[in-house]
């Protein structure tokens, strides 16, 4: 099961050491092999908590039901593009960001 990453520690060398890959729709992705799978949520510019909590559950429930994904760990970067997207946008989204990666495991 992937689990969230602690802030602090995790999400800032992901972002230091990891590789960058940038969406079409307001979504990027930086993605560093680990052992164990892992994953955490940046949301850059956007104002509105309700909005943006919203966002950030979507992704969440996205990347813990339906993405399967083993030894690596992922930070995603959302924008206020990202807003507008519906659940199956985003899903659509960070399947094209991890197929890109060449992290897809069927």
């Amino acid at each position: 099961m992937i689990r969230k990453l602690d802030f602090k520690k995790e999400v800032k060398e992901i972002i230091k050491n990891g590789r960058y890959l940038k969406g079409e729709k307001g979504l990027a992705m930086y993605i560093l092999n680990k052992p164990d799978a892992g994953f955490g949520i940046i949301t850059r510019n956007i104002k509105g908590g309700v909005k943006r909590n919203r966002l950030r559950r979507r992704v969440r429930d996205i990347l813990q039901r339906e993405i399967p994904l083993e030894k690596v760990w992922l930070v995603l970067e959302l924008n206020r593009m990202s807003l507008d997207l519906t659940y199956s946008d985003i899903k659509q989204e960070i399947n094209k960001l991890i197929k890109k990666a060449g992290l897809w495991q069927n």
